[in-house]
């Protein structure tokens, strides 16, 4: 098992957890029914999602033409404080935590907690599996964006001659033996009061073509996870990982 760093104050301000199907289903809600008291003790806020489509032919003199037509894709469950929200549509199941991060062990548990109780019509109809971490790393502004991450941007001595406010890296990794690619934004989103504001975006998803069961499911989390956190930490120098107070955990 690989050794990661234990942040104590990671920078994580949103963490997500998608399972997307192979194919649309005809969203109903009786699929939900069946698990209603489970939904309703943990988000007891719900919002039903409408897709709207409006349609215009060619005019026609004297009549309206334009035709509005809307239909229930989904719902959106949330906790009472609004920070935990689960979100269930006929494309895909997505949970998000966008408040402080409760640790991987934790967020592992209600992941897995909620593909138990829905795995019934998943199992068989899962196209991917990915895994969603949003960092806002707050630090003290430096002349080279090299203090912070080992990947950056650069350019030959004297094209840049002013103090840099921003930029935007996007770029993708595939990892084909596991059938996982990843998408990674890196971006300085602020620099104010002595200080950068960086956003560090990591995405991972694994390509499915096999029924998933409860345990096949919790190895997909896990090595999504892995690949993850090779991603930060080896994208993060030791002093960037200083000033979240780092200690080595499993």
């Amino acid at each position: 098992m690989a050794i990661w760093p234990n942040l104590v104050n990671p920078p994580i301000i949103l963490c997500a957890m998608e399972v997307r199907y192979k194919s649309q289903i005809d969203f109903s809600s009786s699929i939900l029914k069946s698990h209603d008291t489970f939904l309703q003790d943990l988000f007891p806020v719900r919002k039903e999602n409408f897709e709207g489509n409006i349609h215009l032919p060619n005019p026609t003199e004297g009549i309206a033409t334009a035709q509005v037509s809307s239909k229930q894709v989904g719902y959106t469950f949330m906790n009472v404080e609004k920070k935990q929200r689960l979100i269930v549509s006929n494309e895909a199941i997505t949970f998000i935590i966008d408040d402080k991060y409760p640790g991987w062990n934790s967020f592992y548990q209600q992941c897995v907690n909620l593909y138990e109780h829905f795995e019934s019509f998943l199992k068989g109809n899962i196209g991917r599996v990915s895994l969603r971490y949003i960092n806002k790393l707050t630090l003290p502004q430096v002349e080279s964006i090299e203090t912070y991450f080992k990947i950056g941007i650069s350019a030959q001595e004297g094209v840049i001659t002013v103090p840099l406010t921003s930029y935007f890296i996007k770029y993708g990794l595939n990892y084909d033996e596991d059938n996982i690619n990843a998408n990674i934004i890196q971006s300085l989103a602020e620099r104010e009061e002595g200080n950068f504001t960086f956003i560090f975006d990591i995405d991972v998803a694994k390509q499915v073509n096999t029924e998933v069961l409860k345990p096949i499911f919790e190895t997909f989390l896990s090595d999504l996870r892995t690949i993850k956190n090779e991603i930060f930490f080896k994208s993060l120098t030791n002093q960037t990982l200083n000033y979240y107070e780092t200690i080595i955990d499993d």
